[in-house]
Order: C-alpha cells, then sequence, then structure tokens
C-alpha cells in the first residue's frame, strides 16, 4: 500500500463541511443585535452539543450494530441526518423560523460527530508515516476550501457549498471502502478499531493505567479548547473579522508540517507539543497589550497553536491506539467530545464575561490573565514526561523490555537502562534491541512494519544519544 491514499482527502471535505456550519452559526451570532444573547448563540452551542454526544455514544453505536443491515443502515441514516440538517439551516436562513434552525444544527452535528469518527477510524489501515502524511493532507484541504468559501463565495451559497462538500465526501467514503474490500480488509466500519472480547476482559492493571492516560489526554484537549475558544471569541468581538484568519493560520500551520514532514518525517508529539505554549501564550498577550488592533495578529497566532494541538492530539491519539490494547471508536469518539465540550464551555464563558464587563478591552485584563495561566498550566504539565508522555513511554517499550530483560543478561540489562536514562523513545529502544542482535536496515523496517527511511533516522538518533558512530561500535558496548 502506498504512502499517498487519495481517498482520504475525503476527510477534509467532511471538515469543511462542519466548518461552514459552524461559520454559518457564528455569522448568525454577528448578526444578532446582541451578539452574547443566549439566542444569537445557541446555533453554535446546539452544534458543538450535537457533535459531542453523536462522538460520544459512537463506541456504543458500534458495539450495538451485530448485524450486516444495521452495519449499513446506520451510516445512512447519518448521511441522511447530514443532508436535512444542511436543508433546515439553508430553510431557516430564508424563513427566519428558529426552531427549524437549531434542528438542523442539531441534525448537522448528530451526522458531524459521527462521521468524524468514522473518518478517523479509515487512517488505522495506514502505517505511521502513511497516516501522518494522509491526514496533514486532509486537513490543507480543509483549509483551501475555507479560504475559498470565506474569501469568495457569498453567505447565500451556503447550502449549493455544504451540499456539494457533503456529495463529494461520501463519493470518496465510498471509495476508501472499495478499497478496503480490494485489499481483503473490509470488515466493515464496526470492527475496525474494536477490541476483542478477549483483549477487553484481559486488561487487568493495564487497562486502568490505559484508561488513566487516556483520561488525560481528554482533559487536557477539553483544557486547551476552552482557552481556545474563549481567547478567539474575544478577539471577534474586539476586532469583528471573518474566517479567512482563521483558515489562513490553519493552512500555514498544515503547510509547515507537511514542509518539515518531507524534510524529517513524522514529528514525535513530544516535539509538537513545544511549540504550542508559546504560540498560544503570545496570541493572549496580545489581547492584553491592545485587543482592537492587534487582535487579527492574536486571533491568527490562536488559530495556528490551536491547529497544532489538534494535530498532536491526534498523532497522541494514534500512538496511543497502536501501542496499547483501547478501543480507537473509544479514543477517537472521547476525543472529538471532549474538543467540542470545551469549545461549548469555552464560548459559554467568554460571553459571559462579555455580557458582564462589555465589549472593551481594557476590561478583560482578568479574565485573559486567568486564561494564559489556564493554557500555561495545561500545555506545562501535557510536556511533563512522568505526568503526561512517560505512561505512553513505559507501557510502548513495556512488550520489548519484558520479553527481553526475562532472557537477557546483566549488559542487555545495562544498555536498556542506559537507553533509559539517555531518554530514548519506545521506537528507537525497539530498534536499539535489534541492532544489538545485528539486523540490518531492510530486516529492522520489516519487524517494525515501517519505512526504511525512518528506520535510518532513528538509527541516527540512537547513535547520537548512545554517543557510537555504528552498529559495529553499539554491538562493542554491550
Amino acid at each position: 500500500m502506498g504512502l499517498l491514499q487519495w481517498e482520504l482527502l475525503g476527510y477534509g471535505l467532511y471538515r469543511a463541511w462542519i466548518l461552514e456550519h459552524m461559520a454559518f452559526a457564528r455569522s448568525f451570532q454577528a448578526q444578532s443585535a446582541v451578539s452574547s444573547d443566549t439566542l444569537a448563540n445557541l446555533p453554535l452551542w446546539t452544534l458543538y452539543l450535537a457533535i459531542s454526544a453523536s462522538a460520544a455514544t459512537f463506541f456504543f453505536l458500534q458495539k450495538a450494530c451485530r448485524t450486516r443491515l444495521l452495519e449499513e443502515l446506520v451510516p445512512d441514516c447519518m448521511a441522511a441526518c447530514g443532508l436535512i440538517g444542511s436543508s433546515c439551516v439553508a430553510f431557516a436562513a430564508v424563513s427566519g423560523n428558529n426552531e427549524v434552525l437549531l434542528a438542523g444544527f442539531a441534525l448537522a452535528g448528530l451526522s458531524g460527530g459521527f462521521f468524524e469518527v468514522k473518518w478517523s477510524l479509515y487512517f488505522l489501515r495506514l502505517a505511521k508515516d502513511a497516516v501522518y502524511c494522509n491526514f496533514l493532507l486532509a486537513i490543507l484541504l480543509t483549509s483551501v476550501c475555507g479560504i475559498f468559501t470565506s474569501a469568495i463565495l457569498p453567505p447565500e451559497t451556503f447550502f449549493a457549498t455544504a451540499l456539494s462538500l457533503f456529495v463529494c465526501m461520501a463519493f470518496l467514503e465510498r471509495m476508501a471502502k472499495e478499497r478496503n474490500r480490494k485489499l481483503g480488509q473490509d470488515d466493515g466500519w464496526t470492527h475496525i478499531g474494536a477490541l476483542s472480547p478477549e483483549a477487553d476482559s484481559s486488561m487487568g492493571k493495564k487497562g486502568r493505567n490505559t484508561r488513566k492516560v487516556f483520561r488525560r489526554i481528554v482533559f487536557a484537549s477539553a483544557l486547551y479548547c476552552v482557552v481556545h475558544v474563549s481567547a478567539i471569541t474575544l478577539c471577534a468581538a474586539s476586532a469583528p473579522n471573518d474566517h479567512f484568519i482563521r483558515h489562513l493560520a490553519n493552512f500555514a500551520a498544515v503547510g509547515i508540517l507537511l514542509a518539515l514532514f518531507l524534510a524529517k518525517g513524522t514529528l514525535a508529539s513530544i516535539e509538537l507539543s513545544k511549540f504550542v505554549l508559546p504560540l498560544t501564550a503570545a496570541g493572549l498577550f496580545l489581547i492584553l497589550i491592545d485587543a482592537r488592533y492587534l487582535g487579527d495578529a492574536a486571533h491568527f497566532l490562536l488559530c495556528f497553536s490551536n491547529k497544532l494541538f489538534e494535530i498532536l492530539i491526534w498523532v497522541l491519539v494514534i500512538d496511543f491506539i497502536g501501542a496499547l490494547s483501547v478501543s480507537a471508536a473509544a479514543a477517537f469518539g472521547g476525543i472529538v467530545a471532549a474538543r467540542n465540550i470545551g469549545s461549548f464551555i469555552g464560548s459559554l464563558l467568554s460571553l459571559s464575561v462579555l455580557s458582564m464587563v462589555g465589549p472593551d478591552a481594557s476590561n478583560w485584563t482578568g479574565f485573559v490573565s486567568a486564561l494564559t495561566m489556564l493554557s500555561i498550566v495545561t500545555l506545562l504539565w501535557m510536556l511533563s514526561e512522568k505526568t503526561f508522555f512517560d505512561p505512553l513511554y513505559r507501557v510502548n517499550a513495556s512488550q520489548v523490555v519484558q520479553t527481553n530483560e526475562s532472557t537477557a543478561d546483566s549488559s542487555i540489562k545495562a544498555l536498556l537502562n542506559l537507553a533509559r536514562e539517555r531518554k530514548l523513545t519506545s521506537r528507537e529502544i525497539d530498534v536499539l534491541l535489534l541492532l544489538v542482535r545485528g539486523k540490518n536496515r531492510a530486516t529492522i523496517a520489516e519487524e517494525l512494519c515501517i519505512s526504511q527511511n525512518t528506520v535510518h533516522t532513528h538509527i541516527m538518533h540512537v547513535y547520537q544519544k548512545l554517543g557510537v558512530h555504528d552498529q559495529q561500535e553499539l554491538i562493542k558496548m554491550i
């Protein structure tokens, strides 16, 4: 299977479709006489909550669909919900019927949460480099669509745009299913990433540790979304702007990551996380300095850092699923639900502050300072290897360490201890243990199911961290 899977661009079209609805909801809010009025924000809040509910229940829906009929019927019903929801929103925009408007956003959100998780499962078929590359390309397509629709198309074209995006997304999903079928991998969306009953019942202490780490990821994702949505709501209140800035920032972030991928390969999640904190803090400080004149710059930085954080969490979840016995549906569903619940809380919080202190940016100092502290605490907590990334590192390496330490002599154990001291990643430890057994690059790539270029990168990192120059010197070390 090649690196690029063009049908996975359908994920980008799906995201463009749901962002069209969010943009429409925010424009409805902006056109209201009082932007902090509850009625003006109900469409956006309804969308957030519907996506969260649908994503959170995907895991249970996956387990409930035991027949082929239900397996085919449920996605079709969710697709119908999406089309009906878009139609209701378009009709309500013309007729002014608020009940139909809210019903439309609720249906679109239910469809959106389902397809967000379902599309994410398609990426699990690929090797890690292919996952990362195709995910970035899909998000890049979302940004291009967003730039085009926000800069060129008038709001009156909402229904035609949403319908076109949804139909193209559905077509590409059929292609993705057909590719899986040709590869003999099409066992249905209810089986992709699902735990077997044996694995589900034998988790034990490891399962409790797994859930603990996963709760940390979900909680961090929700907290960051509270900060992000609160801040960009303030930016929109102080320096109103369209969605062009958001999509431009997303395009820039994904474009840079794609360039880094081509130059260095897949970035580790810990590397991505180091860029999020300074960019988020810089955006919040610009609001503190002068939200009226620096609001657009702050908005750009906040959206840029949010996109990095979103990709960081997505990569972390992929690592999490690959390393531990955890349901992919539960993992992706939990993250999507947390992100949208956090966005809902952030929107509610910032609009409550605006209603109390008014649109004058000088009155926001305390609130923005609190957001800054919350973002710093959240991201520093994530960056702490012991409290966030290290549990994954320990479990990732546990199988290799356990199987090798049981038969290894003292020199191998000393090497493993040295690897931990020099902060080798779990994948680098895997490569190290194969190198000392005399395996070459091709064999390592085959055993670990990664490309030879990725193996070469890991080997170079191992040599640098252990202070050796070649494989023979490494073997002599033990």
